[in-house]
């Protein structure tokens, strides 16, 4: 009887040990993930930008942080440019009002 990690798996090649993984439980890991950091980045954002005091070195982090962001998306999702640009563009905006918000 086969455990629930070989019902995943199957040997394509027992000499290299080449295996081939259900791509739907790899689709659902990719989603999860990318829907994760995606969550999760804004507030690793606020609280970089929260400890840095000089405004020029909170933009340039914002500018990485953001660029990180539209990347993870790309890389990680399906999402068309669009999309990609919508969702950035959005959480750029979060960065600026917390910027614009906060003493120096």
């Amino acid at each position: 009887m086969l455990g629930p990690q070989e019902k995943e798996k199957k040997v394509i090649d027992e000499e290299s040990g080449a295996v081939q993984y259900n791509e739907t439980e790899l689709d659902k890991l990719s989603m999860v993930l990318s829907t994760t950091i995606a969550s999760i980045l804004p507030v690793i954002a606020v609280l970089g930008l929260y400890f840095e005091k000089n405004m020029l070195k909170r933009i340039y982090i914002m500018i990485g942080i953001t660029a990180a962001f539209a990347a993870i998306l790309s890389f990680f999702s399906s999402a068309r440019r669009i999309e990609i640009f919508t969702a950035t563009a959005g959480f750029a905006a979060v960065e600026v009002v917390f910027i614009g918000s906060t003493n120096s």
